[in-house]
This record gives C-alpha cells, sequence and structure tokens, in this order.
C-alpha cells in the first residue's frame, strides 16, 4: 500500500521491526505474524490502535490470507500516519476505528462478501492454529479453545452479547453436538469446537454488524468510494 503522504520513519521502522519479532514464535521458520501473536502487539502510543477490534484486524490483513506480514504492517502504520493531520490526537484512535468498521461493512454488503469474509475467518483460525482431525471424528476439522477464545475477543463477545468465554464455548460444543459434528461428553473433544461452527459463529455475529449499521441508517452507503 503505498501513495503520497506522511511515511514511516526509519524509528517506526524499528518499532515495528521489534514488536514483529518480539511475539512471533521463535521456533517457528515463519515470516509472518498469526491471529494469536498480533493480538499480543503494542502499538506505538501516537498510533494506539487495538487489534482486538474486528475492523482493525481486518484494514491490517490487506491481502485476507489470515497472515500477517512486516510489510502489512508498515503499509498499516503508513495508512494511519497519513491520516493523523485530518483528526486531533485523542480523535485519531476512535477515528480510525470508524473508518476500518465502515469499510469492513461495505467489503461484507458486496457480491459474495459474507462469503468472503467468513472464508477469511477459517483462514484466520486455520493460520493461527493448526486445525485438529480427532480419531472418533473423521474429515471434521476442530479448532482448539485458544485460538476459539481469540474469536471471542476480535468480535468483542462479552460487550454485545453479555456472555462470558466459557458460557459461549458451551454453547458453541452443543452447537457441534447438535449438528452431530462432536459428542460433548467425550474427552477427546473437551478442549474443542467445529470449524464450520465457528464460522457459523462468524456468520451470526457479521449478520448482527450489518442489520445494526442499516438500522443506525448507512443503507445508502454500502458502495465502497
Amino acid at each position: 500500500m503505498g501513495g503520497s503522504g506522511s511515511k514511516v520513519d526509519s524509528g517506526l521502522q524499528q518499532y515495528i521491526r521489534g514488536e514483529f519479532d518480539r511475539v512471533r514464535d521463535e521456533e517457528s521458520n515463519r515470516d509472518y505474524l498469526v491471529l494469536s501473536e498480533v493480538l499480543r502487539l503494542k502499538p506505538p502510543d501516537d498510533i494506539a490502535i487495538d487489534f482486538r477490534r474486528i475492523g482493525n484486524l481486518f484494514a491490517l490483513d490487506q491481502d485476507k490470507d489470515g497472515r500477517f506480514t512486516f510489510d502489512e504492517m508498515i503499509n498499516f502504520a503508513q495508512m494511519c500516519k497519513q491520516r493523523q493531520s485530518e483528526y486531533k490526537p485523542h480523535e485519531l484512535q476512535q477515528m480510525l476505528q470508524a473508518s476500518f468498521t465502515l469499510n469492513l461493512w461495505q467489503y461484507v454488503c458486496a457480491e459474495e462478501g459474507e462469503d468472503n469474509f467468513l472464508g477469511w475467518i477459517g483462514r484466520l483460525l486455520y493460520e493461527s492454529q493448526e486445525v485438529t482431525h480427532l480419531e472418533n471424528q473423521p474429515g471434521q476439522p476442530f479448532i482448539k479453545s485458544d485460538t476459539v477464545r481469540d474469536l471471542y475477543e476480535i468480535f468483542n463477545t462479552k460487550t454485545t452479547l453479555g456472555m462470558d468465554f466459557q458460557m459461549i464455548f458451551d454453547l458453541m460444543q452443543q452447537a457441534g453436538e447438535d449438528a452431530g459434528l462432536m459428542k460433548v461428553d467425550s474427552e477427546e473433544v473437551e478442549d474443542y469446537v467445529p470449524l464450520v461452527v465457528c464460522q457459523q459463529f462468524a456468520r451470526d455475529f457479521i449478520r448482527g454488524f450489518s442489520n445494526l449499521m442499516n438500522e443506525i441508517g448507512f443503507s445508502n452507503m454500502k458502495d465502497p468510494e
């Protein structure tokens, strides 16, 4: 993501590199971060972006492959720096988050946008922790609770639904059993949720989000600029 405007200076580049290396699994040979690592990033004080907000995370992953590269982090920082002059310092975080949230909504409203969003969520989860195939559930990919918790965090579920993580996890496991995908009383699956249930959770979230955006008057802004 190039273009004119504020550039990322060498000091900020070094800070981003330091954070990138700090959170990346040292034992991996990856040249990118995954969801669980991105959620541990500490943005600089003057670009205090919260990556536990889905719109910000969506903007950071520019090619929507579920991986977060150093170049994407630099490009994201440049985009934020370009907008600094548009807002007062105390407004920057809120206004950037609002802008990225609107961009996400416009993406979802486009043709096949919902399915593309769900595909992205699947890639986020898969990259963050490889899916597991259990002996008694052949052909059915499962996601471990640590990654399910990350999904809970980025959807701001505590605030939107008023439910703690364990309650949501139990409901997701029950949904898996109701769909014939697992047996909740089996020790083998006690720490897992079917991937398809996670994606359905994401589908319900994004539909509720879209309905809310329509209700508050954004229905005439569905086409990105």
